[in-house]
């Protein structure tokens, strides 16, 4: 429901000069029905996915083309920033390996 009303209010209301509060206003828009959900004792995951179901299908047709670009081309982006975040704690401890300790302690005068 929160899908469609986002595509009506996108179409009728010109935010084509103003991509940064359309920019907001799609977030409210996949806010809504996550917190409406929780509200009510239900899965926010669940809302959140078909409201994006939904808004994949009509929403985007209606967005200014720096939006688009926001929403489309820059997940992407995130995606493989969140793995090296995600994927850098193990490594942590392989300094704690005698052969790194000494790799690392010799490196450490060099960064100061």
């Amino acid at each position: 429901m929160i899908g469609l009303v986002s595509s009506l209010v996108l179409k009728h209301v010109d935010l084509y000069y103003n991509p940064s509060l359309e920019f907001a206003l799609m977030l409210c828009f996949v806010y809504i029905p996550y917190a409406f959900a929780e509200g009510i004792h239900l899965s926010g995951i669940m809302a959140i996915l078909f409201c994006g179901i939904v808004m994949s299908q009509y929403t985007h047709y209606n967005l200014s083309p720096g939006t688009y670009t926001v929403f489309h081309e820059h997940p992407p982006a995130l995606t493989a920033a969140s793995k090296q975040v995600f994927y850098l704690p193990p490594l942590a401890d392989v300094r704690e390996t005698p052969c790194m300790t000494i790799i690392c302690g010799t490196l450490r005068p060099l960064s100061i």
